[in-house]
């Protein structure tokens, strides 16, 4: 995702700085820039990279492409090396990464984002990116100039931009997908077109919702009535494609589950409300994380 966003706004803007963790990535992105895969082709992109936080004091914005369980280190190390006036947009999935930037990162103005690209990491220098463009933005404060130029670097660089009045709304719309799919794709290692033909799948995922749906309402957030609906939409749309999670857990990374079903799960108890097939699919991801020098089939 970062390689794809620094990528795409390079394209209309000179000054992107991409921050990364590894020296040997900068060398090879400073010496070959990036190459965007997409349906029309390659792209190659010069882009300027670093990994020296130092070099992060003069920027006006920074966009965080993290995983959502590196969401409090990435924090720290913003909060420890911009200026108080610079502004972050967060576009974690997951419940709870706003809190944890507003809580590490004040004074500096918070914008949640939701962003739909999917991409694939190819290299250290290049990235597969799919179609969908969409970003549903918190709208910003009229009077913060950098946070509006930010939204306009948005849309010039192509994303089809929505502004929201109600973005936690809209975090909680794309956990309807993130819960019904992402832990049960890992997992099984099926695409969403397999799982959309699987009555087993189906059911899980139904099973899923409806705990989703009760802990939302606890959390006055409102969603839509029928999500499996949203939910067969998107494996319609996307058949061949299995979750991000399956991903990780295929090369042996930590995943993001904590702050997904298992995120319903804590909610759950907060609420005292039972949640046992996202607490079950919780329990077997983090079981299958351990499996590090295993290979899914």
């Amino acid at each position: 995702m970062g390689l794809a966003y620094a990528g795409l706004i390079s394209k209309i803007a000179s000054d992107v700085l991409l921050f990364v963790r590894r020296p040997e990535q900068v060398t090879a992105i400073n010496k070959e820039g990036l190459t965007l895969q997409t349906s029309k082709g390659k792209q190659p992109i010069k882009v300027k990279a670093t990994a020296n936080p130092n070099d992060l004091k003069e920027a006006d914005s920074v966009v965080m492409l993290v995983k959502n369980y590196d969401s409090e280190s990435a924090a720290k190390v913003i909060a420890g090396n911009t200026k108080e006036s610079c502004v972050i947009m967060t576009t974690e999935s997951g419940i709870g990464v706003e809190e944890i930037y507003n809580e590490v990162c004040s004074p500096r103005k918070i914008i949640r984002a939701v962003s739909y690209l999917g991409c694939k990491r190819l290299s250290d220098t290049s990235t597969q990116i799919g179609e969908n463009m969409n970003i549903v933005i918190q709208r910003p404060d009229e009077s913060n100039k950098i946070a509006i130029e930010l939204v306009e670097l948005m849309q010039k660089a192509g994303f089809q931009v929505e502004l929201s009045d109600n973005i936690n709304d809209i975090v909680w719309k794309k956990m309807i997908v993130v819960t019904a799919q992402q832990a049960t794709s890992a997992l099984t290692g099926l695409t969403f077109g397999q799982l959309l033909e699987s009555e087993d799948a189906l059911a899980l995922a139904k099973n899923l919702l409806g705990e989703l749906k009760l802990v939302s309402k606890k959390e006055n957030i409102h969603l839509s009535d029928d999500l499996m609906k949203i939910v067969k939409n998107n494996w319609k749309s996307l058949p061949s494609h299995k979750s991000s999670m399956y991903q990780d857990l295929k090369s042996g990374r930590k995943t993001e589950i904590d702050m997904m079903n298992g995120a319903i799960v804590r909610l759950g108890a907060k609420h005292g409300i039972p949640t046992p097939n996202n607490d079950a699919i919780t329990r077997l991801v983090r079981l299958r994380q351990q499996m590090k020098n295993e290979q899914l089939i």
